[in-house]
């Protein structure tokens, strides 16, 4: 039996979003991982149907399997990057759905390439009557390894630690690096 329809009443874990900075994934709930019912029933995120049925059949119920670990099946639960793509900020639960994992937040950095020849900004061609448009965007690579990372069971802490990595990556330069562009 398992609570999925708590999705519906357990709230995202709020963050501070910086502007410049765009989020692609946020499956950051506001849930810990060692949740009791006790917990849950605090904050009433348990509906009076479903404590019934839990106190008729207390034996049936695993709170890890049952309510909270479905929050933590994912193994990337937040991602966001700049709009300039300097800076990369991850946080996954690792490993993936395991009630013994534990959070792990990453920050890459890149370094954007400059070209010894500009490059055009839209390639049209037609393949089969059909007209293709690409709009090409600045090349990023990516400095090998984290710049840095954290590791905890605690929502809390990593909720606080990223919130600082995001004010603090927004000081953040990425360095050049000069390539030649081969035109085909």
């Amino acid at each position: 039996m398992t609570r999925t329809s708590l999705l519906k009443t357990v709230p995202l874990h709020p963050l501070a979003i910086p502007t410049g900075w765009i989020v692609a994934w946020n499956c950051f709930y506001a849930i810990d991982p060692d949740s009791s019912l006790e917990t849950l029933d605090k904050r009433g995120l348990l509906s009076s149907d479903e404590l019934a049925e839990i106190s008729s059949n207390p034996q049936t119920i695993d709170v890890w399997t049952d309510i909270v670990g479905p929050f933590f099946a994912e193994s990337c639960l937040w991602r966001a990057h700049r709009k300039d793509y300097a800076c990369e900020i991850s946080l996954e639960w690792t490993p993936q759905g395991d009630k013994g994992g534990y959070y792990w937040l990453t920050e890459g950095r890149s370094r954007s390439i400059t070209f010894a020849k500009k490059s055009k900004k839209r390639i049209r061609r037609t393949v089969e009557n059909i007209e293709l448009c690409y709009s090409l965007e600045p090349p990023v690579a990516w400095i090998p390894g984290f710049h840095r990372e954290l590791k905890s069971r605690s929502r809390q802490d990593i909720a606080m630690a990223l919130n600082q990595w995001l004010d603090d990556s927004n000081s953040y330069q990425a360095p050049k690096i000069r390539a030649n562009q081969v035109d085909s």
